[in-house]
C-alpha cells in the first residue's frame, strides 16, 4: 500500500539510514555469527534467571513437605502452664471472671502476642486457642454397659471456643455448676463411677462428649456415669483443624491397653463457668495455649530467619494473664512458647547448605563453559568484523563512527536475546515482581556482545591472516601460568579434602536413641541427634567448593593441550598409511590448528565432566538413601507401636507370609565396662535369637555375626556407636563377663545412642531376668504372599502400630521436593553442559570457516568429492572432541570422588553415615551416550555446513571489497 495523497513523507536521517543499511548488509553476509551469539546470550540469560528460581522453588516446596510429617504437638508453637483454682465458699456462686469471657481474655492475649511477632514469623503462625483441663482426672472405672471397652478414663476440659468449632448433634450444652455441700471434705471427683453417689446437696458434673465416642461407649444423653451427666454430643466442623491435635481425644476416641483390657480415653467438656465449682478442694488446672505453624507460604530462603525468630520467642516468657488481671483463675498465667519443629528447621538449613554446595559444584561447569563460549563469540566477532573495520578506517571512518556501528550491532544481538531468555524463564518459573538481580543478569548478558565489539573495535585489518601458520613456540609465561594453575588446583583439592565434611555438626553426646526431629522429618533416621536449637547459618555458596572442580577441569585441559599434539601426530602417522586424502588433510589441519585451541577443549571437558559427575552424584544419593532406609527399617518390615509385648508378637507371627519376628529391648541405660575396656554411660540392648534370621533377610544389610547368639560365658556382645576401639573381654557392671565379637556403627532397625553393647536375650537371661517389652518388632517375610498384603495384615493385627517397609520409605524419599528437584538439576546440567559444549564447537569451527572453505573449494576444483570434504572437516574436529570427552569423563569421576569426601550428603540421603561413591553403569552409559550423540551431531552439522560453501564465490579474489 503506497503513501496516501496529502500525507507527509517520513524520512529517516541519512546517518540512521546508512547505519541501518550497513547493519543489514553485515547480517545478510554472515548471519550465522549473529545467530549463534544470540543463541548463547539467550541460553545464558535463561539459565542465569531460572537457576536461582528453581533452587528457591525446590527449597520452598520442601519446607511444608517436611513439616507436614510432624504431628501438631511437635510442629505447632505451644506452651503448658499449671494454675490453681480455689473453689468458692458455700455462699458464693463463683469466682469473678470465671465465665467464658474470662477464658476469652487468655485467647485474646495470645492472639495479640501472635500479632506482635515480626515477619515472616507472624504469617507462619496461625490464630490458635487456649483450653484448660483438670490435672486430677476422674478415676478409671468400668465403661457404661454395652460399650465396646472394658473401662473408661474421662478427662474434664474447658474450651470457650468449642461451640464455634463444633456442631451440637444431640442434647444441650452443659450448664455451670455450683457445689453446695463439701460432702465432708470429699470431692465428687474422687467418687469412682462404680460406687454409689453419697447423699448431699450437690450438682452432677455436666459434660459434652464427641458424638462418635458416646456411641461407642453406649452413653446416651441424659445418662450418668458416676457423678458425670452427659448433656449433649457434638461433631467437629473441621476434623483436620490443628486444635484437635493439641486437645487429645476431642475429635476421636482414644484407646489404651492395660493388663489385657481395652480402656477408652475421652474428653468431656464442661461449661466455662464451672471450673471453680467442680471440686470442693483447690483444683489444679493445666492451661494449654497453642499457635498452629503453617509453612505453606514460607519461602525457602526465609527458613533461617523464621528459625531465629522462633528461638527468640522460646527464649522469653509470654504473659497470657497478668497478675491482678480479672480472669478465670486467681493468679497470673505466664508461659514459654516453644516448638519441637526447631530441630526440623535446623535440619532444613543443613540440607539447604548441602544442596547449595552440590549445585554450586554442578553450576561451576556450565559457568566455565559459558565463559569459554562468550570468549569464542568475541573472537569470532573480532575475526569476522576485522576486515570490515579495517576497510572502513582506511576509507576515512572515524573511531566514533566505528564504535557506534559495532555497539549498535552488539546491542541488537544481545539485548533482544537476553530479554527473550528472561521472559522464557518467567514462563517456566514465575517470580513475584522484578528482582534487582534479574535486571542485572539481563543487562550484563544483553550488553556482553556490544562490549566485546567495542573492545575489539579499531583493530581491524584488510589482510587475511592464516592462523594455522602461526608459530607455536612455547612461551615462558605460559609455563609459569600452567605451573601456578597446577599448584593452585593441588592446594584447593588438599584444602577441600582436609577440612572435613561440609555440614557436619559435632555433638559429643548426641542423642541417638531417639530419632532426631530433623532427620525423621527428612525421611530417615540416624544414630545421632540432629543438633540443638542453635541456628547454624547456611553458608550459601562455598567458593572453595565451587572453584575446585573448575580448577581441576582447567588443569586437565592444560594437560590435554600439552599431550594433544603427541596424540595427533600418532594418529597422523596412522592415517598417512591409508589411501584417503580426507583423513590425512583433516588430521594435519587438526595438528596445525586444533579448532581454536584451549577454549573448545575446555568447553567439552567441562561439559562432559558435568554430565559424568551429575550421573555419579545422582547414583550416590539414590544408593545412599536406599542404604539409609534399610538402616532405619532393619528388616523387610518394621512394626513399631507403644509396646511390642508377647501378645503383639504372637499376633504378628500368626500373619500369613511372616517368616520370623524379632524384637530388641533396652535393658540398662547407665552401666559401665571395665577390666580391659573402660567406658561409662554404656547402654545394654538385648535382642531375640530370631534377629539372626531377620538380619540375614534384610536386603543389603550385613547379617549379624553368628557367634553373637552363642550361649556361653563370657557372653558374646556386639559394640555399637562410639566403642569403636573396643575388643577382647571386659566386665559389664550390670551383667558380668562379656566378650566383644564385633562392632557396628548402628544396629539396623533399633534406635541406639552413645556407647551401646548388644547381646542375645538367652545370654542375658542366663544371668538376669528383668527383660521388659520393646516398642518395635522386625519382621522377615517368606515370599509366598505379596508383600503389600502382608503389610496390610500386619497393620490389622496390631491396630495401634505403625508398619513401615524400606520400599515405601524409598518412594517417599524420591517424592520429596528436594530429591526430585536435585535429580532434575542433575539432568538439566547434563543437557546444558552438552548444549553449551556443542555451541562452543560450532563457534570455534566457524572461526576458520573462510580459510577452510577456500581450501575445500580448491580441492573440489582438483576433483575432491563433497563427501570427502565433509570427512575432512570431521577428521579435523574429531581428535580434539574425542580426546576432550575422555579427559572430561575422567575429570567428572574425580570431581565426584572429591565431592563425596568433602560435602556431608547425609542431609540428602537421611542416613547416619556418609554414603559411599556409587556408580550406576546403566545411567552413566546413557549420559555418556547422550553427550556422544550431541558431539557427533555437532561435528556432522559443522562438516555439512563447511562442505556447502559456494565454490565460485570462494575462488574470487578481493570479495571483501
Amino acid at each position: 500500500m503506497g503513501r496516501q495523497r496529502g500525507q507527509p513523507e517520513v524520512r529517516l536521517p541519512g546517518r540512521v539510514r546508512a547505519l541501518g543499511l550497513l547493519l543489514g548488509r553485515q547480517f545478510r553476509r554472515d548471519p550465522w555469527v549473529s545467530v549463534l551469539l544470540a543463541l548463547v546470550i539467550l541460553v545464558v540469560s535463561l539459565l542465569a534467571t531460572a537457576w536461582p528460581r528453581m533452587v528457591l522453588d525446590m527449597n520452598t516446596r520442601q519446607v511444608p513437605y517436611v513439616l507436614s510429617d510432624l504431628s501438631e504437638l511437635r510442629r505447632d508453637v505451644a506452651a503448658t502452664a499449671s494454675v490453681w483454682v480455689v473453689p468458692p465458699l458455700a455462699d458464693e456462686s463463683r469466682v469473678p471472671g470465671s465465665g467464658a469471657e474470662g477464658w476469652s481474655l487468655l485467647a485474646d492475649n495470645l492472639e495479640e502476642l501472635r500479632a506482635e511477632q515480626p515477619e515472616p514469623l507472624r504469617s507462619v503462625l496461625q490464630p490458635g486457642g487456649v483450653y484448660a483441663e483438670l490435672l486430677r482426672p476422674l478415676p478409671t472405672a468400668p465403661a457404661p454397659v454395652g460399650a465396646a471397652f472394658e473401662g473408661l478414663q474421662l478427662t474434664l476440659r474447658v474450651d470457650p471456643e468449642l461451640p464455634e468449632q463444633v456442631d451440637l448433634v444431640r442434647g444441650e450444652w452443659p450448664e455451670a455448676m455450683v457445689n453446695r455441700d463439701s460432702l465432708g471434705g470429699r470431692s465428687l471427683l474422687g467418687v469412682p463411677a462404680s460406687e454409689e453417689l453419697p447423699s448431699g446437696d450437690f450438682e452432677l458434673i455436666q459434660v459434652a462428649l464427641l458424638d462418635e465416642a458416646a456411641q461407642q461407649l453406649n452413653w446416651q444423653v441424659g445418662d450418668t456415669w458416676g457423678a458425670v451427666l452427659l448433656t449433649g454430643t457434638y461433631q467437629p466442623r473441621d476434623p483436620e483443624d490443628p486444635r484437635w491435635g493439641h486437645a487429645g481425644n476431642s475429635a476421636s476416641l482414644g484407646t489404651i491397653s492395660s493388663q489385657g483390657s481395652k480402656i477408652a480415653t475421652a474428653a468431656g467438656y464442661l461449661a466455662p463457668d464451672s471450673t471453680a465449682a467442680v471440686d470442693t478442694v483447690p483444683a489444679e488446672l493445666r492451661v494449654r495455649a497453642f499457635l498452629p505453624l503453617d509453612a505453606t507460604e514460607l519461602r525457602g530462603d526465609q527458613v533461617d530467619e523464621v528459625l531465629r525468630q522462633l528461638q527468640q520467642l522460646g527464649s522469653a516468657q509470654s504473659v497470657l494473664l497478668a497478675e491482678g488481671e480479672v480472669g478465670p483463675v486467681n493468679q497470673g498465667v505466664v508461659v514459654t512458647l516453644d516448638t519441637e519443629a526447631l530441630a526440623t528447621l535446623q535440619g532444613l538449613l543443613e540440607q539447604q547448605q548441602t544442596t547449595a554446595s552440590v549445585l554450586a559444584v554442578l553450576a561451576a561447569g556450565p559457568v566455565g563453559v559459558t565463559l569459554a563460549v562468550l570468549l569464542l563469540g568475541a573472537r569470532l566477532i573480532q575475526a569476522r568484523r576485522a576486515s570490515s573495520v579495517g576497510l572502513a578506517v582506511a576509507r576515512g571512518a572515524s573511531s566514533r563512527q566505528v564504535h557506534t556501528v559495532l555497539g549498535v550491532e552488539g546491542m541488537l544481538i544481545g539485548v533482544p536475546a537476553s530479554l527473550v531468555g528472561y521472559l522464557a524463564a518467567g514462563l517456566m518459573l514465575p517470580a513475584q515482581g522484578v528482582a534487582v538481580r534479574d535486571v542485572a543478569v539481563v543487562a550484563v548478558a544483553g550488553l556482553t556482545p556490544a562490549t566485546a565489539l567495542l573492545v575489539t573495535a579499531g583493530r581491524g585489518t584488510v589482510r587475511e591472516v592464516r592462523r594455522d601458520l602461526r608459530s607455536r613456540t612455547g612461551s615462558r609465561w605460559r609455563a609459569v601460568v600452567e605451573v601456578g594453575l597446577f599448584a593452585l588446583t593441588g592446594l584447593a583439592v588438599w584444602r577441600l579434602m582436609t577440612r572435613g565434611l561440609v555440614g557436619v555438626e559435632t555433638e559429643p553426646e548426641a542423642d541417638g536413641g531417639e530419632v532426631g526431629a530433623a532427620t525423621e522429618a527428612l525421611g530417615g533416621s540416624s544414630a545421632g541427634g540432629s543438633g540443638g536449637s542453635v541456628v547454624q547459618e547456611a553458608a550459601g555458596v562455598d567458593l572453595l567448593m565451587a572453584a575446585t572442580p573448575l580448577l581441576v577441569a582447567l588443569a586437565a585441559c592444560v594437560i590435554t593441550m600439552r599431550l594433544y599434539p603427541l596424540l595427533v601426530r600418532m594418529l597422523l602417522a596412522l592415517v598417512r598409511r591409508g589411501r584417503g586424502i580426507a583423513g590425512f588433510l583433516g588430521v594435519a589441519g587438526a595438528l596445525r590448528n586444533p579448532a581454536a585451541g584451549v577454549l573448545p577443549a575446555l568447553s567439552v571437558i567441562l561439559g562432559v565432566a558435568v554430565a559424568v559427575s551429575s550421573a555419579i552424584l545422582a547414583s550416590t544419593v539414590i544408593a545412599g538413601a536406599s542404604a539409609a532406609v534399610w538402616e532405619t527399617a532393619g528388616a523387610q518390615v518394621r512394626v513399631s507401636g507403644p509396646t511390642m509385648g508377647l501378645d503383639e508378637r504372637r499376633a504378628l507371627r500368626e500373619v500369613d507370609g511372616v517368616a520370623e519376628v524379632a524384637t530388641a529391648r533396652e535393658i540398662d541405660r547407665q552401666t559401665a565396662l571395665s577390666d580391659g575396656i573402660s567406658a561409662d554411660g554404656v547402654r545394654v540392648v538385648v535382642i531375640d535369637e530370631e534377629m539372626q534370621e531377620v538380619s540375614a533377610d534384610a536386603g543389603p544389610l550385613p547379617a549379624l555375626p553368628p557367634e553373637l547368639f552363642e550361649v556361653r560365658q563370657p557372653a558374646p556382645v556386639l559394640t555399637i556407636g562410639s566403642l569403636t576401639e573396643a575388643e577382647g573381654t571386659a566386665h559389664l557392671r550390670s551383667f558380668g563377663s562379656v566378650e566383644v565379637v564385633g562392632h557396628r556403627a548402628t544396629l539396623p532397625g533399633v534406635r541406639t545412642r552413645g556407647s551401646t553393647v548388644v547381646m542375645s536375650i538367652s545370654n542375658w537371661e542366663s544371668v538376669r531376668s528383668n527383660v521388659s517389652s520393646g516398642n518395635a518388632a522386625l519382621v522377615s517375610l517368606t515370599g509366598d504372599v505379596p508383600a503389600d498384603e502382608v503389610t496390610d495384615a500386619l497393620a490389622s493385627s496390631v491396630p495401634t502400630a505403625l508398619v513401615e517397609t524400606p520400599q515405601l520409605q524409598e518412594e517417599e524419599f524420591r517424592a520429596a521436593p528436594v530429591t526430585s528437584g536435585l535429580l532434575a538439576a542433575f539432568l538439566l546440567m547434563v543437557v546444558v553442559g552438552s548444549v553449551l559444549a556443542a555451541l562452543a564447537i560450532l563457534l570455534a569451527h566457524h572461526l576458520d570457516s573462510r580459510a577452510r572453505a577456500r581450501m575445500l573449494s580448491v580441492l573440489r576444483t582438483l576433483g575432491m568429492a563433497p563427501r570427502q570434504g565433509r570427512g575432512l572437516t570431521a577428521w579435523e574436529l574429531g581428535p580434539l572432541v574425542g580426546t576432550a570427552m575422555v579427559v572430561g569423563a575422567v575429570t567428572g569421576a574425580l570431581v565426584s570422588w572429591v565431592l563425596v569426601r568433602a560435602v556431608d550428603l547425609t542431609g540428602l540421603t537421611g542416613g547416619a553415615a556418609q554414603p559411599e561413591l556409587a556408580v550406576d553403569g546403566t545411567l552413566l552409559a546413557l549420559v555418556l551416550g547422550a553427550v556422544a550423540v550431541t558431539m557427533v551431531a555437532t561435528i556432522t552439522v559443522s562438516a555439512i555446513l563447511a562442505a556447502r560453501s559456494d565454490l565460485a564465490q570462494q575462488l574470487r579474489i578481493g570479495d571483501e571489497g
